[in-house]
């Protein structure tokens, strides 16, 4: 039997023998061969990454591939369950030992993981190759390096003045029509009343545009003068700016470092300093233009346009970007990454689970079921109930009435289609209920208008759910879910 298998070294084909041998529970899952050929594929993808994407300014179509992975990947989960197809322990009423309900899933979550992380390992790989080319604090020394370096060359076209805007400040009022009911009287004058660099707005947007401001001088309660800083930024990445302790120099910071003391510099040192600069992050060549740097020539500001094209900024700034978009990646969507890895390994693994422990029938007719009761259900909480916490109330409810059919296997005499629907349906919803639990209580927080430390801090909470539900899901898995998917399946069809 082992000897079919060509690309399958000895000691693995030894490991196979023995579980089949001594643990066939576990030899059927075939961890050991889905951990052989992932590992397998994912240092062949891993070499082939690092040869094509071995320079970090370098763009590349890395979501392509990952597509074309998610395609490789869906194929080898199939092959995964032709293998589980082919023997199971629980339906052959085989000797189920102690924790071997449990060791079955976890088996079954291992193996898809590593099947649902090969898409991931390109991006994963450039972002370290980006991290390992590239500090942090080397990015933003280039980029303050860059924007100051082409100041100082230049400043003779730079425009020195700040720009000047008045605002009229006019008290935002309530008129109270009917209780529940309010109206904004923003006390505004008429369109015909603006004039240019004179704008009027609310004492609630008043905080926001001093924020915004370079500057500010208060007239009177109603008038104010805000200031801005003209333009002195001409190359910068997004994400770059929280990255580190080193941060992104201003406009304004700009204008006070060299601006409003100038002194003149050494131009020579200057242009080969920019040219050093230039050379490094122009990954393409100087025939290379991708970007859209041009500045209208009635723009107030058309020495960026200048500044741009002579340093050829524009092809900087692309690489910087591309830069970090790679080193940073992971680090800004780790969260929204981590929990779309999480939650397809448990839902796959739960699914693999339930196959595995029913008849095709009761199995097939669940998903059936789950799909016309989503639609049920969205359309009874958009056209009658409208409301998040109508929506988990009845989430609970779902959960209280399959849980309540899951325990009627025990008592049971014979097997229904019915039953088994329940009880897959309680196994599936199990590990998010502490998750709708938690969002429930906050919902009613909102409700109630009540602010308090532990609803700033929810999200916090949420996670804590998170990682009970799953306690909760291995727990159970042994100490209830193996034996009623044993009862169940035991007991005569009706």
């Amino acid at each position: 039997m082992d000897n079919s298998r060509p690309f399958v070294p000895a000691f693995i084909k030894e490991i196979d023998r023995k579980l089949l041998l001594k643990n066939p529970s576990v030899w059927s899952a075939r961890t050991h061969l889905v951990l052989y050929f992932s590992i397998l594929f994912s240092a062949l993808l891993s070499l082939l990454c690092v040869l094509f994407y071995v320079d970090a300014r370098q763009e590349n179509s890395v979501w392509a591939l990952t597509g074309f992975l998610v395609v490789i990947t869906i194929i080898g989960f199939i092959f995964w369950l032709i293998y589980l197809l082919r023997f199971n322990v629980f339906k052959r009423f085989g000797n189920w030992e102690l924790w071997d309900g449990l060791r079955t899933f976890l088996l079954y979550f291992i193996n898809v993981l590593v099947i649902v992380l090969i898409p991931f390992i390109p991006s994963a790989l450039e972002t370290f190759m980006a991290n390992r080319q590239f500090s942090d604090v080397e990015l933003v020394q280039d980029v303050n390096e860059l924007n100051i370096t082409a100041n100082l060359l230049e400043y003779d076209r730079l425009p020195k003045t700040w720009n000047a805007d008045t605002f009229n400040i006019f008290k935002q009022t309530y008129e109270v029509v009917n209780a529940g009911d309010t109206l904004f009287n923003n006390n505004l004058p008429s369109v015909a009343e603006y004039r240019q660099h004179n704008f009027n707005i609310t004492d609630r947007e008043l905080p926001y545009k001093i924020d915004y401001a370079d500057s500010s001088l208060k007239i009177n309660d109603s008038l104010y003068m805000m200031y801005t800083v003209p333009e002195y930024i001409y190359v910068t990445a997004y994400n770059l700016e929280n990255s580190n302790d080193t941060k992104i120099l201003t406009k304004k910071e700009i204008y006070n470092a060299i601006i409003k003391n100038y002194q003149k510099p050494d131009v020579a040192k200057l242009t080969a300093r920019i040219n050093e600069l230039k050379k490094k992050y122009n990954y393409y060549g100087n025939d290379y233009y991708n970007g859209t740097a041009y500045v209208e020539s009635n723009n107030q500001n058309t020495h960026q346009s200048y500044i741009i094209e002579k340093y050829s900024l524009h092809k900087i700034n692309r690489t910087i970007e591309t830069i970090a978009s790679k080193k940073y990646r992971w680090r800004n969507d780790w969260n929204s990454m981590l929990h779309f890895i999480f939650y397809s390994t448990l839902v796959l693994s739960l699914l693999v689970f339930i196959f595995r422990h029913s008849t095709k029938k009761t199995f097939f007719l669940s998903i059936l079921t789950g799909v016309v009761l989503a639609i049920i259900t969205s359309l009874f909480v958009v056209m009658v109930v409208g409301k998040e916490q109508s929506f988990l109330i009845l989430m609970i409810l779902y959960f209280i009435a399959f849980a309540v059919i899951g325990f009627s296997v025990s008592a049971a005499k014979t097997r229904t289609v019915f039953q088994g629907i329940g009880l897959n349906f309680f196994l599936f919803a199990l590990p998010i209920m502490p998750f709708l639990l938690t969002a429930f209580y906050f919902q009613n927080i909102i409700y109630n208008e009540v602010e308090s430390d532990i609803y700033l801090n929810r999200m916090q909470y949420y996670f804590y759910a998170e990682v009970v539900g799953f306690i909760f899901l291995l727990v159970l898995i042994e100490a209830v879910f193996k034996k009623l998917y044993r009862n169940w399946y035991s007991l005569p069809e009706e």
